[in-house]
């Protein structure tokens, strides 16, 4: 497996981080200047944007490689401590993004999961990245029923904020949409809508939760695949019970009081830092995922 590892920070990489990750991965260091030339003559099965202090350049060159290389996996690490930032990541569509100081444990997770996948797709399908597309081409008793929607979930979870289609999703795996809705209620215990409804609401929660006043509504909206204002607002009121606007003001609220607890007792910065830096590095995708299937 090859790990494409670009270095946007003038040198002040995180050499640690790198250091730790697993001998299954190739790694292959590029600085920004090199970055698309190194991705052309060698193919990564997935990318790390490694930041200081992002610029406009910079972010402009990570979303360069995205539209050239659409199917690649990027995972975004930087020093710059912006819930703004974070919602530009995921509404740019990166696997996750990472605040410094980085857990290990969690990059390497996610990196285990970046394994799993493309060992699944198949490299002769990492160009092409829309859902119709996303599974080797194989008849459908190739594999068995729950294998075929453990990997349609696989994707959903990823890709949830994109515009997942059903009949794409069931084509992929030689289904009809009547098989595909029957085998996916069967293993989730709802629709394959519901399911990724619950998903996006889920991710929204958190995205208010952690950009607070940095990100609209309607940037949180969009950022998790949801395009209309008051279809979302709808959606969130169904699945949270209170509206989104209802939600930010009583999560302000908890952080104002939160802040105020902090300023109360001397020494304790370092300790809330930590707790917000873990906050922005959660992998928003796979959270959603735990919460609503439990």
């Amino acid at each position: 497996m090859r790990l494409a590892w670009i270095d946007c920070t003038d040198g002040c990489a995180a050499r640690a981080l790198v250091q730790s990750i697993p001998k299954q991965w190739e790694v292959l260091q590029s600085d920004a200047a090199n970055a698309l030339q190194a991705i052309g003559e060698r193919p990564p099965h997935a990318i790390v944007f490694d930041y200081g202090v992002t610029s406009k350049a910079n972010l402009h060159l990570l979303l360069t490689v995205k539209r050239q290389h659409p199917a690649i996996p990027i995972l975004m690490v930087t020093e710059e401590h912006s819930e703004g930032l974070a919602v530009w990541a995921f509404r740019a569509r990166v696997w996750n993004y990472f605040a410094k100081p980085v857990s290990v444990l969690e990059f390497n997770r996610n990196l285990a999961q970046l394994a799993k996948f493309s060992a699944n797709q198949g490299s002769e399908r990492r160009e092409v990245e829309r859902p119709g597309n996303m599974f080797p081409v194989q008849p459908a008793d190739a594999t068995g029923p729950q294998a075929m929607i453990e990997r349609v979930a696989e994707v959903v979870q990823r890709d949830y904020a994109s515009g997942l289609r059903v009949d794409d999703l069931a084509r992929s795996l030689n289904l009809n949409r009547f098989q595909f809705n029957r085998l996916f209620q069967r293993r989730f215990g709802c629709s394959f809508r519901t399911y990724v409804t619950r998903l996006r609401i889920e991710s929204a929660r958190r995205l208010i939760r952690e950009a607070g006043a940095a990100a609209s509504l309607t940037d949180i909206s969009l950022a998790v695949g949801i395009q209309d204002a008051s279809y979302f607002a709808r959606m969130f009121r169904q699945v949270v019970g209170e509206s989104p606007s209802a939600y930010k003001r009583r999560m302000s609220i908890a952080a104002q009081s939160a802040d105020a607890a902090r300023i109360e007792r001397p020494g304790h910065d370092e300790s809330f830092r930590a707790a917000q830096f873990k906050r922005l590095a959660e992998n928003h995708r796979s959270a959603a995922v735990d919460e609503i299937v439990e």
